[in-house]
């Protein structure tokens, strides 16, 4: 004799939908935060694609002979060229039958995530250019050691950014999860003996605020590219970043694109020698590690 089972009654079981929707997660953007964009103030948001940064070298003192005349000195200046060429976008249609009868507000609910996809790639596009920092310490895959967050700390004195910048406000260690999970063991970033804080999910090494990031360039498999930074080391500028929506007759749909156009590099400066030079970049450290 055959039994009724779900299966042969599947007709009869009505199906349920939750009224909470699993939103996809949505990393931390912290990197943009903790680097220069004052550069996208002023008129960089009216034209142009090209934003030029002025350098200024220090002059060079000369010994004094009585009665001689002093040599003018003239120092042939550079400066950086910035491509303002990122133009990225996101964009949806919810055709009216579909708003119609889908139990959620799609529209808005995707609406939202405009934000995240251009704000999560201008964070990647970013991240992507701490390995070509000129200092480097640390080796993909292996964990970094107390010497390794030293020597990346002496690059940054040896350039004089330390004695006169605010370790709390102007400087930054971003380290991937693994990264940090790697901190966490180090007997001196953690045990009271050595500190009175320990180091947490954010915490502090070698009085550095750390930030903990997703979107640092790598993976588990093939190591991350943390660094330890002033805030000088990279610039970004946002020349325009908008939403606009519309009504589409020939979609039959409403139609929703947000767009941003923007640029950024390592921040070049000149040399600290007394009649210029070559342009350095060292106010920021690659930290090669897990």
């Amino acid at each position: 004799m055959a039994n009724m089972t779900v299966t042969t009654g599947t007709k009869f079981l009505p199906q349920w939908w939750a009224e909470k929707i699993q939103i996809a997660q949505e990393f931390s953007r912290n990197f943009i935060k903790r680097i220069n964009t004052d550069y996208s103030s002023g008129n960089i948001s009216g034209s142009g694609d090209t934003l030029e940064i002025m350098h200024l070298s220090n002059l060079t003192d000369a010994a004094k002979t009585a009665g001689s005349d002093v040599g003018f000195e003239a120092i042939t200046e550079t400066g950086q060229s910035l491509a303002i060429d990122q133009y990225r976008y996101a964009a949806f249609i919810v055709e009216d039958a579909l708003d119609i009868q889908a139990l959620p507000d799609l529209a808005d609910k995707y609406q939202k995530k405009i934000a995240y996809a251009l704000s999560r790639r201008q964070e990647v596009y970013m991240t992507g250019f701490v390995d070509s920092l000129a200092d480097q310490v640390g080796t993909l895959l292996v964990e970094l050691t107390v010497d390794d967050y030293a020597r990346a700390w002496q690059y940054l004195a040896d350039a004089g950014i330390i004695e006169d910048g605010n370790l709390e406000s102007d400087f930054s260690i971003f380290l991937s999860p693994a990264a940090a999970g790697a901190a966490m063991k180090v007997d001196e970033f953690t045990r009271t003996d050595y500190k009175g804080e320990g180091f947490g999910p954010v915490g502090h090494i070698l009085n550095v605020p750390v930030f903990v990031s997703n979107l640092l360039e790598g993976s588990n498999a093939a190591g991350h590219d943390n660094c330890m930074m002033h805030k000088d080391a990279f610039v970004f500028v946002e020349q325009k970043t908008q939403v606009k929506s519309d009504y589409l007759l020939e979609k039959v749909g409403f139609g929703v694109v947000g767009f941003s156009v923007y640029g950024g590099n390592e921040l070049s400066r000149p040399p600290e020698t007394a009649g210029g030079g070559s342009a350095e970049d060292d106010r920021g450290v690659c930290l090669l590690s897990l």
